[in-house]
C-alpha cells in the first residue's frame, strides 16, 4: 500500500514569545547583521526592518518579502540609501514614484529599475544624472545624445564625455566644458575638434600638449607619466 505524504502547510512566522521579540529588538539594534539570522516573524516587522536600515541600507535584503513589496516600507528604506532599489519585489522596481525616489538618493540606482522605459525617460535620467554623472552610463542610447543631460554630467565631471554619445563628442560646447576642466578630455572629441586652437590651447593650459611631427599633426596629448597618441590628422 502507498500512504502519500501529507501536503506541507503554506510557511507562517512562529509566534515569537515576549522575551524573544524583546531579545532580537535588542540584537538588531546592536548589529544590523542580526536581522539576516532573525525568524521569519522579526524579519517581518516593520519597525525592526527600518531600524536595521538605518544602520545600513543592505539590510533591506534580510526583511521579509512583505516589507519588499511594500511601497510604503520601501519608499522609507530609499531615504537612506537608492540602492535598496534592487531588493524591492519586481512590482517596486516598475514603480516610477520608487523608482524617481531611488535615483534621486543614489544616481546610479537607476540600473536596478526593471523598465527600460526608465532609463529612457528624460526626467528620471536627468534626476539620476544630477545625482551622479556616473548614472549616465545606464542611460538609453537616446538619452547618452541628449545635450542637456550631457553638460549636466560634465559639470560634475570632465569623465562622463566617456559615456555621451559620439554625436555630442563633436559638439564644440559639450568638449569645451570638459576640456576646460582637464586637457585629457580632449583625446574624447571627435577628431575636428581634436584639431581645434581653442581646445587645444586649453589643453595645453592644463598640462597637455598638441605636438608636430613632420608634415602630420598627431594629436599626442601628453601629461607626466603618460602618453596617448591617436591617429594622425593630416593637414588641409
Amino acid at each position: 500500500m502507498t500512504i502519500a505524504a501529507p501536503k506541507s502547510a503554506p510557511s507562517r512566522p512562529h509566534k515569537l514569545s515576549p522575551a524573544e521579540c524583546k531579545a532580537w529588538i535588542q540584537a538588531v539594534a546592536g548589529d544590523w547583521q542580526a536581522l539576516g539570522k532573525a525568524p521569519l516573524a522579526v524579519r517581518m516587522d516593520p519597525r525592526l526592518g527600518v531600524a536595521a536600515v538605518k544602520q545600513d541600507w543592505r539590510a533591506i535584503q534580510f526583511v521579509g518579502e512583505n516589507l519588499r513589496a511594500d511601497k510604503s516600507f520601501m519608499l522609507q528604506a530609499l531615504q537612506y540609501s537608492g540602492f535598496a532599489l534592487q531588493f524591492a519585489s519586481q512590482a517596486l522596481r516598475c514603480d516610477r514614484e520608487v523608482v524617481l525616489e531611488a535615483v534621486r538618493k543614489d544616481g546610479c540606482s537607476i540600473r536596478h529599475a526593471f523598465y527600460q522605459a526608465f532609463r529612457e525617460e528624460f526626467d528620471i535620467v536627468k534626476e539620476a544624472v544630477a545625482n551622479d554623472w556616473r548614472a549616465l552610463q545606464f542611460a538609453s542610447t537616446e538619452m547618452k545624445k541628449n545635450k542637456e543631460i550631457a553638460l549636466v554630467a560634465i559639470e560634475q565631471s570632465w569623465e562622463a564625455v566617456r559615456f555621451i554619445d559620439e554625436e555630442l563628442q563633436g559638439d564644440y560646447a559639450i568638449m569645451d566644458a570638459a576640456v576646460s576642466q582637464h586637457g585629457e578630455a580632449l583625446r574624447f572629441a571627435s577628431e575636428t575638434l581634436r584639431a581645434n586652437a581653442v581646445l587645444v590651447r586649453k589643453a595645453a593650459e592644463n598640462g597637455w600638449q598638441v605636438v608636430a611631427e613632420g608634415n602630420e599633426i598627431v594629436l599626442q596629448l601628453r601629461t607626466e607619466g603618460l602618453t596617448w597618441a591617436p591617429r594622425p590628422v593630416r593637414n588641409p
